[in-house]
């Protein structure tokens, strides 16, 4: 399935054609599918240029009964507004057509390629059969999202600690005497939406290509993509909203279902379809069609229809909010005219040696989309005077805020890392996306997004050092202190060596142990491989406790591994169990007892300036503890 989308951003003004007559009643007169026969002939509305709603003629080729469970598709050929040279253009969704002086259906269904403006419509009846009312439970129903995000995936979404793992838990003598390098940048999967892309990646499975079983595709909706930095692409002419938007929508209106406001802009463009009092269908099919949602409507200003061998699209831009979407099913979407929904504001602040920037956003409430939108924004607002090719530096502080089902505000989720190199930027995703993706989806209460707040400073250099090597005593008694001495290697710059005495519990039993020199990142990618049982959504303060768990690549992070096996017994470790009752836990078979792959000793975090790569691992052997000596006595 294949989305081409029209670059654009959207505002309308009230009008409506004089073919159109009057504001529609309540009695929401239609023609029904029955009477509808071929060779009728009819109009349309629609906006193919600034915001006047403009008639087109419609001739009825015929109707696919029953295409599709309790709904039929009208075929039409359209002609006049130049349609017969831009075929049937992306935006034009929604626009309504009738026949005999009543509606009989949408325009929703079009062909990439055609010769000539063909259609299908969704008929009235569907789209006026779409629910009028509020969904009281929207709101709660979209926080809740569908199956919970999966931790251990999102948080570690390269699985780098596979590598290191490897390395600890490894035959004695296998461990690596010296350090390797981890990945050149911490990159991404291709879960992870490129930005450049981003558009076309949050509305492909959704909006576009998809087939009803007849051959025909739904008519993807025109993309409203206003980036900041100038990031617009080959059909750009996305611009701020002229002013000429009116508070209303009519029959023919350009509209916009917008997912982005504030500094850039995005969102999906298309036609009104019908107005009965505050109450308006749009679209003629289906967004998301993700049932109860709350999502702002807008207005949209055309410039114009670009034209395309493959699909024309109309370019546009959006307008201020003049009301509400609530229900986004298969003959379209629903809402009302009035005051938008609530939106989650988003601020970035820049901070370069030059100066700082602001920017500001406003994103929808959507577990699958608002993670991929928020980062969305904080990349493109890093591309306004910078790149992602650089040697440079980004340190991150970043800060949401949630509240709970009854309206109970939750301490903020605080994170702070750092990143370097070209695609350093772009690194950053699953640091901001996971997070929000696995609270927005998590299975215990649904959790409301309130704000983000990132905070990114920038250095237009690499400061990066590779843990080029440790040294320690081959061996240590348990109760003593062991003396560790790290060697890092920066960038273009000379060795530098981080010393730290470690305090060797005296309960240690004798035997192998690992010695771990790493960062903050890998340590944490380790203990998605050593405790995985940790990862799992027992409860919402284990989720947030695994969130706030920190880790930065910037810290240097000295552990001491015990090779033996513990267990996690509903998320609390109880690593060096006696025998027996490490064999009777391993048999519970209530599902809270899960086996761990090592038992961390103890763990000292070295904060520093650089962003680490690279690891080392030596072997230590801990010893006995020195038994206290005894004064002698003469017989």
């Amino acid at each position: 399935m294949i989305l081409r989308l029209s670059l654009c951003a959207g505002a309308l003004i009230l009008l409506i054609a004089a073919a159109a007559g009057a504001a529609p009643s309540a009695e929401r007169a239609y023609l029904p599918v029955s009477d509808i026969h071929p060779g009728m002939q009819g109009y349309g509305l629609t906006v193919l240029h600034g915001t006047r709603v403009d008639t087109f003629a419609v001739r009825v080729l015929g109707v696919q009964q029953k295409v599709r469970p309790a709904g039929s598709i009208i075929l039409v050929e359209l002609s006049g507004l130049g349609l017969e040279v831009t075929a049937i253009p992306q935006g034009m969704s929604g626009s309504p057509v009738f026949l005999e002086g009543k509606l009989a259906g949408a325009v929703a269904f079009g062909w990439a390629g055609a010769l000539s403006p063909i259609a299908g419509l969704t008929p009235a009846e569907e789209i006026l059969d779409l629910p009028a009312t509020t969904p009281a439970a929207a709101a709660t129903e979209l926080a809740a999202g569908g199956l919970p995000a999966d931790p251990r995936t999102l948080l570690d979404p390269e699985g780098r600690g596979l590598e290191l793992v490897g390395d600890v838990l490894g035959l004695p003598g296998s461990a690596p005497a010296m350090g390797r390098d981890a990945h050149p940048a911490w990159g991404l999967t291709s879960a992870w939406p490129e930005p450049a892309e981003l558009g076309a990646a949050l509305l492909q499975a959704v909006t576009g290509g998809r087939e009803n079983g007849t051959g025909w595709q739904l008519l993807p909706t025109g993309l409203v993509y206003s980036p900041l930095g100038g990031f617009a692409g080959a059909a750009a002419g996305a611009a701020a909203s002229s002013g000429a938007a009116p508070s209303t929508l009519v029959p023919g209106s350009a509209c916009a279902v917008p997912l982005v406001l504030g500094d850039a802009q995005m969102g999906a463009i298309g036609t009104a379809t019908w107005v009965d009092g505050d109450q308006v269908y749009l679209m003629g099919h289906p967004f998301m069609q993700q049932g109860a949602v709350s999502l702002p409507l807008a207005g949209a200003e055309i410039f114009g229809v670009f034209p395309s061998r493959q699909i024309s699209f109309k370019l546009g831009t959006m307008g201020p909010v003049v009301g509400s979407v609530y229900h986004d099913l298969r003959a379209g979407l629903s809402g009302r005219l009035g005051a938008g929904p609530e939106l989650t504001p988003l601020h970035v602040k820049l901070e370069r040696p030059e100066g700082t920037d602001d920017y500001s956003f406003e994103l929808i409430s959507d577990p699958r989309l608002t993670p991929a939108l928020s980062f969305w924004a904080l990349y493109n607002a890093l591309l306004v005077r910078g790149d992602d090719l650089s040697l440079q530096s980004i340190r991150y502080r970043l800060r949401t805020h949630w509240r709970g089902p009854g309206g109970e505000q939750l301490a903020p989720v605080d994170l702070n890392g750092a990143v370097a190199g070209p695609g350093s930027a772009m690194s950053l995703a699953p640091d901001l996306m996971a997070p929000l993706q696995i609270l927005m989806t998590n299975r215990h209460e649904p959790l409301a997004l309130e704000s983000v707040e990132a905070v990114l400073s920038v250095q237009r250099s690499m400061e990066t050092a590779v843990v080029a090597a440790a040294s320690a005593p081959e061996a240590a008694r348990a109760g003593q202190s062991l003396n560790v001495e790290v060697t890092l290697q920066p960038r273009r710059a000379p060795a530098r060596t981080v010393t730290r005495e470690l305090a060797l519990p005296d309960y240690l039993p004798p035997g192998l142990y690992r010695l771990v020199v790493a960062n903050g990142r890998d340590m944490f990618a380790l203990e998605a491989e050593r405790a995985a049982a940790r990862f799992q959504d027992r409860s919402l303060a284990a989720t947030l406790d695994l969130i706030r768990a920190p880790r930065d690549a910037a810290t240097l992070v000295l552990a001491l591994i015990s090779r033996s096996r513990g267990v996690l017994v509903n998320g609390l470790e109880l690593p060096d169990l006696p025998g027996s009752v490490d064999a009777l836990l391993r048999r519970d078979g209530s599902g809270c007892v899960e086996p761990t792959a090592a038992g961390i000793v103890l763990s000292e975090r070295i904060p520093t300036e650089l962003v680490l790569q690279g690891h080392v691992v030596r072997d230590l052997i801990i010893q006995k503890p020195m038994e206290p000596s005894r004064k002698e006595t003469r017989p």
